[in-house]
């Protein structure tokens, strides 16, 4: 039976539902990580039958050693979400030194209606099968008539062979191989998050084994690009290409970019530096492509015919075959795409661009790395909603997908050695808790940790409640909970949207705590961008406008944000409930963060180049403060004071500055201590005041990264 006949199961007082991952107690969503999930799904496809540790360790950690102590602990949680505190309860049974069995009665439902109650070889082979979907990666995508196929693997999975590379300070990613395949290069960082991006130090090491040397150059973001005789790496720093020997040395300006979102790759041959640029015009629009400089420093000019008539997203990545003749680009598109994947020929003007895998719903920028046949390429992705990034093979001829790894933890960076028979890539693990910041500058206290990622907290100014962003299901959602834990709930989920959920921000609450407002991201090319706000209670969102980062007033009554009208763009404020088009701030000239109006309702407060500006509702009065260098601002109680988190190479620190005089000081030094986070932490991270005035509850990201090695990848 294939993975959609079997749409879920029936068990007790729950409903096991397999295309929604999800887990019910009659109406009521019930919790479950990841593994917990796909454990209840093994165990209950096999009911009545006992599964081996073996069996369950290989289902779920396939092509990962783990200790039995993963098993044991992922059971512990199940027990705990079902409400089974103890192996008498009925649902999982014990069987000492050897297995697990699920012992209640399961009904397999599909179109509408239930089977007989499993525990007959039957159901175990239907189980056996779904979960072997589930690992395979098949997936059933809405409004995509897209499959892989993987009836002749494309790569020996018998023959695979792990083992870690570059993991001693637990900030290793971005390897890239040296054209002779004898040397790797790497990034290394202190911290890989909000205060560094994704960038560190420049490192090479033999591929075989040794010690790595510090080349001494500070990179900003990947990728780092060999030239074609190993003599030199190129990087980005300040958002331009700079080289450096690759036995070290004082790097060298070669070509300016366009912001953060300009990559680059250098042909095989060294003749031709590929940019990706993404200007602004004067307008406010951005329309991405590719830029050609010839030899590489030469002033670049743009690639035609430029395929890319769409505006550009926040990404964008770059790749050249080894034989030169193809540039893979995967970009970020504003026409409801949400990502793309082209093949651009090489030299411009030697054929036509071709949009390959047209058909797969990519969540974000695709990272690629080419096999030696310039056919085939690896990539990292997440081709279907809620589903970590893994690897796979993709054949660019018939557009076909082959699954090399099984996404229990998210792989990334995926670079194939030049014979084809080695790929580094670099394995992410992290979670994401809430933190409360006392204004008594005493240490940062939890207010709320799982094993599931939840960030964006914001309280409710009448207290004794927060709302959040959860990825407990998988999907991002936003849920409700009680300061003292003892209740929580959902209040918005993709569900109640009508297009693909690509991105939720950080749920503001209104200051008569009843409604919330976000901003959202879907794949609808009418609303990709877009302001809503839902009931407290729950029930349908309301669509507001183009844009986001709200801020409501302290009547509840307006919201100010950033966005765009057909005529406006900018700050922005909106009374709700009004027909009248949304009031403009003339220059105002806001950065992200949010912007955040006062308690008092005198100021609404966004940063500036400058400083942050204080500006009226109604764009009359305004003056502009000393910097505060900050990545989130918010007010104090009684409008005195700016407080904001400051980030600098990883380490971190709360400031307050006076409105009236501007001084600055130093409320808490929390160095490396956290790492404020949010998904889209340059737009969305937020920093919310608790209903007492006493500390702020942000997000805050646990991650380590190291580079691992799969052996045995022969190129057939």
């Amino acid at each position: 039976m294939a993975i959609r006949d079997a749409e879920r199961y029936r068990f007790g007082p729950f409903v096991l539902d397999i295309d929604e991952r999800e887990l019910r107690r009659g109406d009521t969503p019930v919790p479950l990580p990841g593994k917990a999930f796909d454990l209840l799904l093994t165990l209950v496809g096999a009911a009545g039958r006992t599964v081996t540790k073996a069996e369950l360790m290989s289902a779920l950690w396939p092509d990962t050693t783990v200790e039995e102590s993963n098993l044991t602990q992922t059971v512990f949680v199940l027990r705990k979400a079902i409400g089974e505190d103890t192996d008498e309860a009925g649902y999982i049974r014990t069987v000492p030194r050897y297995g697990y069995k699920f012992v209640l009665p399961v009904a397999a439902e599909r179109n509408g209606t239930a089977s007989s109650p499993s525990g007959s070889p039957k159901s175990f082979w239907l189980g056996a099968i779904l979960m072997g979907a589930a690992v395979l990666g098949v997936l059933a995508v809405t409004g995509a008539l897209f499959y892989y196929r993987a009836q002749r693997p494309s790569v020996d999975l018998a023959a695979y062979r792990y083992r870690p590379f570059a993991f001693t300070q637990g900030f290793e990613h971005s390897g890239a191989w040296s054209p002779d395949g004898k040397t790797i290069a790497f990034l290394q960082g202190d911290v890989w998050g909000l205060g560094t991006w994704n960038g560190g130090r420049l490192m090479v090491q033999p591929a075989d084994g040794g010690t790595a040397t510090d080349l001494g150059a500070q990179v900003d973001v990947p990728p780092i690009r060999w030239s074609h005789d190993g003599t030199r790496l190129y990087f980005k720093k300040n958002n331009d290409v700079y080289s450096v020997s690759s036995a070290g040395g004082q790097p060298q300006f070669v070509v300016h970019g366009t912001g953060i979102n300009s990559n680059f790759d250098l042909s095989p041959d060294g003749k031709i530096l590929a940019i990706w640029r993404s200007p602004t015009s004067g307008n406010g629009s951005v329309r991405g492509s590719i830029w050609i400089s010839s030899p590489p420093g030469a002033k670049p000019y743009e690639y035609t015919p430029a395929p890319f008539a769409v505006p550009a997203g926040l990404c964008a990545l770059t790749g050249f075959s080894p034989n030169g003749k193809l540039l893979y680009v995967s970009q970020t598109t504003g026409n409801g795409n949400q990502a793309e994947t082209w093949l651009l020929p090489m030299p411009p003007g030697s054929g036509a661009p071709r949009r390959i895998f047209s058909k797969v719903p990519w969540s974000d920028c695709v990272e690629a790395s080419w096999m030696p046949d310039s056919r085939r390429l690896v990539l990292s992705t997440n081709i279907a909603p809620r589903v970590t990034p893994a690897l796979w093979l993709a054949d660019t001829r018939n557009e076909t997908l082959t699954k090399i790894t099984d996404g229990s933890s998210s792989q990334t960076s995926p670079a194939v050695s030049p014979d084809g028979r080695r790929l580094l890539f670099t394995r992410v693990e992290e979670d994401s808790d809430i933190l409360e910041l006392p204004l008594d500058g005493s240490a940062p206290r939890k207010l709320l940790a799982t094993g599931t990622m939840e960030y964006s907290p914001w309280w409710s100014p009448k207290g004794g409640e927060f709302a959040y962003i959860t990825q407990r299901n998988g999907s991002e959602e936003i849920w409700l909970r009680s300061s003292p834990g003892d209740w929580e709930r959902q209040v918005v989920t993709y569900r109640d949207f009508p297009a693909k959920l690509q991105h939720l921000s950080t749920p503001v609450i209104s200051p008569d705590g009843s409604r919330m407002a976000y901003w959202v991201i879907l794949r609808d090319p009418t609303r990709i961008g877009s302001l809503y706000v839902s009931p407290r209670a729950g029930g349908s969102p309301t669509w507001l406008a183009y844009g986001g980062m709200p801020s409501w007033s302290p009547d509840s009554a307006s919201l100010a944000f950033m966005g765009h009208t057909e005529h406006r763009q900018g700050l922005l404020v909106m009374r709700l409930g009004s027909n009248e088009e949304p009031f403009a701030i003339p220059n105002a000239g806001c950065n992200p963060p949010l912007p955040v109006w006062s308690p008092s309702g005198e100021w609404i407060a966004c940063e500036t180049a400058a400083g942050p500006l204080l500006v009226s509702p109604d764009g009359k009065v305004r003056w502009t403060l000393p910097p505060l260098n900050a990545f989130v601002i918010a007010w104090s109680q009684d409008s005195r004071t700016l407080y904001g988190l400051h980030g600098e190479k990883g380490s971190w620190s709360l400031l307050a500055q006076d409105v009236r005089s501007g001084t600055i000081r130093k409320v808490a030094d929390y160095g490396f201590d956290i790492n404020p986070f949010a998904p889209l932490p340059v737009f969305d991270l937020g920093m919310s005041l608790s209903p007492d005035g006493k500390s702020f509850a942000v997000g805050n990201l646990k991650r380590q990264a190291a580079i691992w090695m799969l052996e045995g990848f022969p190129d057939k």
